[in-house]
């Protein structure tokens, strides 16, 4: 709250890892039920807990390969620490709008490629 980190709109959820808790716009895996994609190669979710955090796994999945092309491309991901929380809060921003602009223009880019 002290950031203003807006609530998602109504409806709408950030996808959290299990660290987080289950609250208004916050949406986190079952505990204690299979949750890694590697998990479900086995044997095909089952339960309604199981298909959930199946589906969850694979959007975080997403998320982390999208992550992983813009560290790539945008090193200074990886080197936020020294910078106060607003410039890092701007950097992020930025960086994912030349990556939006990238995707948008269909400019032809190795990194989506490498990481698709």
């Amino acid at each position: 709250p002290s950031n203003n980190f807006p609530f998602p709109p109504p409806g709408k959820y950030y996808l959290c890892d299990a660290a987080y808790t289950n609250t208004r716009g916050f949406m986190v895996p079952y505990r204690n039920v299979r949750y890694w994609l590697g998990d479900f190669r086995r044997r095909r979710a089952m339960t309604k807990e199981e298909k959930f955090n199946h589906a969850h796994a694979k959007l975080r999945n997403v998320i982390e390969r999208a992550y992983g092309v813009l560290k790539a491309r945008f090193p200074i991901l990886d080197k936020m620490a020294p910078y106060p929380f607003n410039v890092q809060r701007n950097v992020v921003i930025a960086c994912f709008a030349v990556n939006n602009f990238i995707r948008k223009e269909k400019i032809n880019d190795e990194l989506f490629a490498q990481y698709e």
